[in-house]
């Protein structure tokens, strides 16, 4: 766990620095172990942990500099897909929308489709 905290360099947002360096303060008193001796093979996870699987394997591939690919493999990995049309639309909208502050002219963005 100590060491998991230590990719507060990963974020960028100060919310999620800040928390970081909190939980580095609460393992201050651990001794630290080089991500490099850590002994993930004995880890278990059953049904007692299961929930910790998925935040396990992402943790594992944060330490050991590892990133996901799309070229294939027997790895696991968790994606976030967007959108893109929708999302470019919704910027543009509210950049255009920022720029006309102020002026009597107004943005409507296209919203979903109505069902009745």
């Amino acid at each position: 766990m100590k060491a998991a905290v230590g990719v507060a360099r990963l974020f960028r947002r100060a919310a999620d620095q800040q928390r970081l360096r909190e939980l580095a303060f609460v393992y201050a008193d651990i001794t630290g172990v080089p991500v490099s001796a850590l002994r993930w093979d004995q880890v278990l996870i059953d049904r007692t942990n299961r929930s910790w699987q998925e935040h396990f394997a992402m943790t594992r591939l944060f330490l050991q500099d590892r990133h996901q690919t799309t070229i294939g493999g027997a790895g696991r990995g968790t994606a976030m897909l967007f959108e893109m049309n929708a999302l470019l639309e919704e910027y543009l909208g509210r950049l255009i929308a920022r720029s006309l502050a102020g002026t009597k002219l107004t943005v409507s963005l296209q919203g979903g489709w109505l069902s009745v």
